[in-house]
Protein backbone atom coordinates (compact mmCIF):
# COMPACT_ATOMS: atom_id res chain seq x y z
CA UNK A 1 0.00 0.00 0.00
CA UNK A 2 0.92 3.77 -0.72
CA UNK A 3 1.03 5.61 2.29
CA UNK A 4 -0.58 8.96 1.97
CA UNK A 5 1.03 12.17 2.02
CA UNK A 6 0.32 14.45 5.20
CA UNK A 7 2.15 17.03 3.83
CA UNK A 8 0.58 17.39 0.24
CA UNK A 9 -2.64 19.75 1.81
CA UNK A 10 0.22 21.92 3.10
CA UNK A 11 2.02 22.65 0.05
CA UNK A 12 -1.08 23.66 -1.94
CA UNK A 13 -2.02 25.77 0.94
CA UNK A 14 0.97 27.94 0.93
CA UNK A 15 0.25 27.81 -2.90
CA UNK A 16 -3.03 29.31 -2.68
CA UNK A 17 -2.57 31.89 -0.30
CA UNK A 18 -0.35 34.78 -2.11
CA UNK A 19 -3.15 34.29 -5.24
CA UNK A 20 -5.92 35.30 -2.23
CA UNK A 21 -3.70 37.83 -1.06
CA UNK A 22 -3.73 39.51 -4.60
CA UNK A 23 -6.96 38.98 -5.06
CA UNK A 24 -7.91 40.82 -1.88
CA UNK A 25 -5.51 43.69 -2.46
CA UNK A 26 -6.67 43.87 -5.91
CA UNK A 27 -9.94 44.68 -4.68
CA UNK A 28 -9.04 47.03 -1.79
CA UNK A 29 -10.18 44.40 1.09
CA UNK A 30 -8.04 44.05 4.24
CA UNK A 31 -6.85 40.59 4.92
CA UNK A 32 -4.51 39.60 7.52
CA UNK A 33 -2.76 36.15 6.55
CA UNK A 34 -0.31 36.10 8.57
CA UNK A 35 -2.59 33.88 11.60
CA UNK A 36 -3.08 31.16 8.62
CA UNK A 37 0.71 31.74 7.09
CA UNK A 38 1.61 30.65 11.58
CA UNK A 39 -0.82 27.83 11.63
CA UNK A 40 0.71 26.11 8.30
CA UNK A 41 4.03 26.24 9.63
CA UNK A 42 2.58 24.60 12.61
CA UNK A 43 0.42 22.25 10.54
CA UNK A 44 3.97 21.24 8.33
CA UNK A 45 5.64 20.06 11.32
CA UNK A 46 3.37 18.15 12.42
CA UNK A 47 2.69 16.63 9.01
CA UNK A 48 6.46 16.17 7.87
CA UNK A 49 6.55 14.08 11.36
CA UNK A 50 4.11 11.64 10.33
CA UNK A 51 5.43 11.53 7.28
CA UNK A 52 8.61 10.92 8.28
CA UNK A 53 6.83 8.18 10.55
CA UNK A 54 5.11 6.64 7.68
CA UNK A 55 8.38 6.42 5.88
CA UNK A 56 10.09 4.42 8.61
CA UNK A 57 7.94 1.48 8.46
CA UNK A 58 8.92 -1.32 6.18
CA UNK A 59 6.31 -2.08 3.11
CA UNK A 60 4.86 -5.15 4.60
CA UNK A 61 4.12 -3.64 8.38
CA UNK A 62 0.50 -3.43 8.74
CA UNK A 63 0.53 -0.60 10.84
CA UNK A 64 1.09 1.32 7.05
CA UNK A 65 -2.37 0.82 6.16
CA UNK A 66 -3.74 1.58 9.88
CA UNK A 67 -1.69 4.98 9.71
CA UNK A 68 -3.25 5.94 6.11
CA UNK A 69 -6.89 4.44 7.66
CA UNK A 70 -6.31 7.54 10.13
CA UNK A 71 -5.04 9.97 7.86
CA UNK A 72 -8.12 9.49 5.46
CA UNK A 73 -10.34 10.46 8.47
CA UNK A 74 -8.49 13.93 9.36
CA UNK A 75 -10.36 14.65 6.34
CA UNK A 76 -13.10 15.40 8.32
CA UNK A 77 -11.48 17.79 10.53
CA UNK A 78 -12.33 20.00 7.17
CA UNK A 79 -15.85 20.10 8.20
CA UNK A 80 -17.92 22.19 9.97
CA UNK A 81 -21.17 21.82 11.22
CA UNK A 82 -22.16 24.87 10.37
CA UNK A 83 -21.36 24.86 6.56
CA UNK A 84 -20.62 27.35 4.14
CA UNK A 85 -23.19 30.86 4.26
CA UNK A 86 -25.65 30.53 1.97
CA UNK A 87 -25.10 26.58 2.07
CA UNK A 88 -25.49 25.00 5.42
CA UNK A 89 -25.25 21.61 4.34
CA UNK A 90 -22.11 22.07 2.59
CA UNK A 91 -19.64 21.39 5.37
CA UNK A 92 -16.23 20.83 4.28
CA UNK A 93 -14.28 23.78 4.08
CA UNK A 94 -11.38 22.73 2.25
CA UNK A 95 -12.79 22.61 -1.39
CA UNK A 96 -16.22 22.93 -2.63
CA UNK A 97 -17.73 23.70 -5.96
CA UNK A 98 -18.53 26.97 -7.67
CA UNK A 99 -21.37 28.29 -5.65
CA UNK A 100 -22.88 30.32 -9.00
CA UNK A 101 -22.28 27.47 -11.51
CA UNK A 102 -22.04 24.16 -9.03
CA UNK A 103 -19.28 23.42 -11.19
CA UNK A 104 -15.57 23.64 -10.71
CA UNK A 105 -13.29 22.91 -7.68
CA UNK A 106 -13.17 26.16 -5.77
CA UNK A 107 -10.17 25.81 -2.49
CA UNK A 108 -11.10 27.26 0.52
CA UNK A 109 -14.78 28.36 -0.60
CA UNK A 110 -15.19 30.51 2.69
CA UNK A 111 -12.06 32.90 1.71
CA UNK A 112 -12.83 32.84 -2.08
CA UNK A 113 -15.77 33.80 -1.45
CA UNK A 114 -15.70 36.47 0.90
CA UNK A 115 -13.22 38.02 -1.23
CA UNK A 116 -15.74 37.75 -4.50
CA UNK A 117 -18.20 39.59 -2.02
CA UNK A 118 -15.76 42.10 -0.90
CA UNK A 119 -16.64 41.64 2.41
CA UNK A 120 -14.02 42.34 4.71
CA UNK A 121 -15.81 41.08 8.23
CA UNK A 122 -16.48 37.99 6.11
CA UNK A 123 -13.01 37.37 4.98
CA UNK A 124 -11.58 37.74 8.69
CA UNK A 125 -14.49 35.05 9.79
CA UNK A 126 -13.40 33.08 6.76
CA UNK A 127 -9.28 33.49 8.02
CA UNK A 128 -10.02 32.54 11.54
CA UNK A 129 -12.65 29.87 10.82
CA UNK A 130 -9.61 28.41 8.71
CA UNK A 131 -6.93 28.97 11.44
CA UNK A 132 -9.21 26.55 13.66
CA UNK A 133 -9.43 23.96 11.04
CA UNK A 134 -5.58 23.88 10.49
CA UNK A 135 -5.12 23.87 14.23
CA UNK A 136 -7.53 20.88 14.74
CA UNK A 137 -5.90 18.97 12.02
CA UNK A 138 -2.12 20.22 13.55
CA UNK A 139 -3.47 18.68 16.69
CA UNK A 140 -4.75 15.42 15.08
CA UNK A 141 -1.25 14.65 13.46
CA UNK A 142 0.77 15.56 16.69
CA UNK A 143 -1.84 13.21 18.03
CA UNK A 144 -1.15 10.29 15.32
CA UNK A 145 2.56 11.01 15.46
CA UNK A 146 2.61 10.66 19.14
CA UNK A 147 0.45 7.12 19.20
CA UNK A 148 2.91 6.25 16.48
CA UNK A 149 6.17 7.12 18.46
CA UNK A 150 5.23 5.27 21.64
CA UNK A 151 3.97 1.21 19.94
Amino acid sequence: MVPLDPTAVVVELHQQLPRFDALARERLIPMDLVPLEQALVRLAEAATAVRDTLAALPEEDPRRAEVNRQLVRLERNWTESAGMPGRPWYRNLLCGSNRYSGYGSVRLPLLAEAIDDRDPKAVQEAVERYRTRIAALTGALRRLSAARASR
